[in-house]
């Protein structure tokens, strides 16, 4: 009998990776890539992932300080993809063996996963696509680290690793680099538009406004005696509403609040807020809408204080626009549980410590990201030299929430539907999100030499006038060709109206009837529909499969158009948006004869991959124009930024100014 090798190396010998070791792995790295890619999609192209959105624990999880790399600014998601594809190529690549530079480095991935995941649940955002990605890595580490030993196979899987993370990082920074420089020109073109129209409406003169501006604080009324008690009294809101009165509040422990009947707030004068930096009168009067927890405000808060070191003679006010549902009815991006709260604490420290009081608690809010507790708050006092009892009456008394409200009431009837919104001499200015955009618009108004004003001279355009006004503002442009299309009305019309939309959607039905009216009593419209169904199963470029009948819907308009020309597509354009509710294939093969339609022909059609085929053209060419929010619509080749307020449709006077 032979006597075995005596193994001198000191090390373990290489031990092969059993095939259900190795598919397991594989399994899990494969999950990991997919739940990462996933959220790679939903950052570059808005793809709606199940349990994502606003308010989710995913938005939380990405808004959070621990959802990009520091410094860099790069989507963790990027990372993670890059990673787990990079350490799948190397697991398949390893053949049987993971050497020991390898393990170190599955092992160091499993550290920060778990880091990951502590943060996820101590922060209240648990992803669950985060925690998809982490919990495949902790299984795959299980299988590296007991079910292989440690061998020497050079450095093939390790260099593996490192090529495709390098390439996978290369490709989708060139991904964000692109989507980036689209919103910067974007940007861009909205800050040279907001330049003319400031200057445009600052160089006309007033129509008989005012130069008294009394409605901003800067500084604390006079205390008034009474029984011995000093109190302190409310600053005026600058939105009022007649026979609000003004509250007097007790510092003093167990004086409650009382309204004094003498003092009623004045209406307001002008455009501005309850607070102010800068001079009364000043040539460039900034208004700023904002969130305390809003990260473009912050950045906009930055950026005006540099410029009003620059420039004295501005004038900075603000109003409150939190995203917080208890203070905000209206939609917001994403739900911010500590904005509502923020924002009553600022107008308390304006209330008991007037103008500068304001400020200062304001600044410091930013400084704490808008993420201020009750305990903050009271370290704040404390520091501040303030009463901290008293400040948390203010602070939750009706008269706060009122003031809120009040704010985001305006704001609304403006327009608004996220922060910041940045107002210069009561113009909008849009472009605030390029690169020192606001620094760069106030410089070269500055240089205009504008004449000082008060708020009296500002009026803000209401949401209305303020939609046709973004219509007119639009560049006319050329839009993608389709090969089929079915045009209602003259070809050489005054007006021509284009849209995409979903035959499913209620926003496209609505929108449709607005259309449909105002061209029934006119001859020079022309009005083309294309087909843009919300479902990925005939529609790529579609974010989400919103509408499960979507696809077959726009496939019947399609067929009926190719068996009976622009009269059969327009007959059954009109029934599908009427029987958005119920829809069917048997209410369809119903309605098909009333129609002037073969219900076997049009069946045989709507089946036919040619129809696929122009759909799919279609759908393309609507994301090409831009569709990011359906219906997209184009009035003489401009787009309609916005034409629902809240609930109220607002198209039909954008129509009416189109059709002038």
């Amino acid at each position: 009998m032979g006597v075995p090798p005596v193994n001198t190396t000191g090390k373990m010998p290489a031990v092969p990776i059993g095939r259900a070791i190795r598919v397991l792995g594989a399994i899990c790295l494969v999950l990991c890539v997919g739940a990462a890619l996933a959220l790679v999609l939903e950052h570059l192209v808005g793809l709606q992932l199940p349990g994502c959105g606003a308010g989710s624990p995913c938005a939380k999880a990405s808004a959070s300080v621990w959802g990009k790399v520091p410094y860099i600014n790069w989507p963790v998601s990027f990372l993670g993809l890059a990673y787990f594809l990079g350490l799948l190529v190397a697991w398949l690549a390893a053949r049987g063996s993971v050497s020991g530079a390898a393990r170190w480095v599955i092992r160091l991935g499993l550290l920060l996963s778990l880091g990951f995941t502590v943060v996820m649940f101590a922060g209240g955002y648990v992803c669950p696509y985060c925690l998809a990605t982490h919990a495949g890595n902790l299984v795959f580490w299980l299988c590296m680290e007991f079910g292989t030993r440690a061998a020497p196979v050079g450095r093939r899987p390790l260099t593996a690793l490192v090529a495709v993370f390098v390439l996978c990082s290369a490709v989708l920074g060139g991904a964000e680099w692109r989507g980036r420089a689209r919103a910067r020109t974007t940007a861009e073109r909205e800050m040279q538009a907001s330049e003319a129209a400031i200057l445009s409406a600052s160089t006309q003169p007033d129509a008989g406004s005012s130069d008294k501006n009394e409605s901003v604080n800067t500084a604390p009324r006079e205390a008034v005696a009474e029984a011995g008690v000093r109190e302190r009294i409310l600053a005026p809101a600058a939105v009022a509403e007649a026979g609000v009165r003004e509250r007097i509040l007790a510092p003093a422990a167990g004086v409650r609040e009382r309204i004094l009947a003498p003092a009623v707030l004045a209406p307001a004068a002008g455009f501005t807020g309850r607070w102010r930096l800068g001079p009364e009168a000043a040539p460039i009067r900034v208004v700023l809408f904002m969130d305390y927890q809003c990260k473009g405000c912050h950045l906009i808060e930055l950026e005006l204080k540099k410029i009003m070191e620059q420039h004295p003679d501005i004038s900075l006010s603000v109003k409150h626009w939190p995203g917080g549902s208890e203070c905000n009815p209206n939609p917001a991006e994403r739900e911010h549980i500590y904005a509502c709260a923020d924002a009553r604490a600022a107008e308390a420290a304006g209330i008991l410590h007037g103008n500068d009081g304001f400020w200062k608690l304001h600044f410091w809010l930013f400084g704490k990201s808008g993420r201020a507790t009750d305990a903050d708050f009271r370290a704040a006092c404390a520091e501040f030299g303030w009463d901290a009892d008293e400040f948390d009456r203010v602070r939750h008394s009706d008269e706060t929430q009122r003031r809120i409200e009040a704010d985001v009431v305006e704001g609304f009837s403006l327009g608004l539907s996220s922060t910041p919104m940045v107002f210069i001499n009561a113009v909008e200015f849009k472009g605030w999100a390029a690169p020192l955009g606001l620094t760069r618009v106030v410089d070269a108004i500055s240089q205009k030499d504008l004449p000082a004003k008060t708020a009296a001279s500002d009026r803000a355009m209401p949401a209305k006038e303020s939609f046709i006004f973004q219509w007119r503002q639009a560049k006319a442009r050329d839009l993608p060709a389709t090969a089929q299309a079915w045009p209602r009305g003259p070809a050489a019309a005054k007006l021509k109206i284009v849209v995409w939309g979903d035959y499913q959607q209620p926003n496209t039905a609505l929108a449709d009837r607005i259309i449909r009216e105002f061209s029934a009593a006119r001859s020079d419209v022309q009005y083309t529909f294309h087909p843009y169904p919300l479902n990925r199963g005939c529609n790529v470029s579609a974010k989400e499969d919103e509408y499960p009948s979507a696809c077959r819907a726009a496939h019947a308009a399609q067929a009926a158009g190719l068996l009976a020309g622009a009269d059969g597509y327009w007959r059954m354009h009109d029934w599908l948006l009427k029987h958005q509710a119920d829809f069917s294939d048997d209410t369809l093969r119903s309605a098909a004869v009333e129609l002037g339609l073969d219900p076997t022909e049009l069946f045989s059609r709507m089946d036919n991959p040619a129809v696929s085929a122009a759909i799919a053209e279609v759908a393309l060419a609507g994301s090409q124009a831009g569709l990011q929010h359906s219906p997209l619509m184009f009035l003489n080749g401009k787009i309609v930024p916005r034409w629902l307020h809240g609930k109220e449709p607002v198209l039909r006077a954008i129509l009416d100014a189109a059709a002038e």
